[in-house]
């Protein structure tokens, strides 16, 4: 058994939050380094679902339209949008940002009130 010096220091998470705090109010920044899982379990969907939850919605649109949304957001649609339609797609991290772009398009009161509904404790 380690000695009490050589233990990690532990703190509740009210002093963990308010340490936060203060070094926020005073200007220093943080980076939280979570492991794979910590958002699932604490009730935020997985990307790869809202990946695929985001593309079956557009996929209810014909080509033509999901091309109007690609300009309407200024993407090139037969190199950026098009693939991602394609019968043999598998999702890539890299194009996260690409389907909600499509999906919320100059929506984003709508696209706020969806992540509010997805995630209400974090909104």
């Amino acid at each position: 058994m380690a000695n009490k010096a050589e233990r990690p220091l532990m703190k509740s998470s009210t002093r963990f939050v308010n340490v936060v705090k203060e070094g926020y109010d005073a200007n220093l920044r943080y980076c939280f380094i979570l492991g794979a899982g910590a958002s699932f379990t604490s009730g935020i969907p997985l990307a790869k679902h809202l990946m695929e939850e985001w593309r079956t919605y557009l996929l209810g649109y014909s080509a033509k339209v999901r091309q109007e949304i690609a300009a309407a957001v200024g993407f090139d649609y037969d190199q950026k949008v098009a693939p991602l339609f394609e019968d043999d797609y598998v999702p890539k991290s890299d194009d996260y940002f690409t389907l909600y772009d499509l999906r919320f398009a100059n929506m984003h009161v709508q696209s706020y009130a969806y992540l509010q509904g997805e995630f209400p404790h974090y909104c």
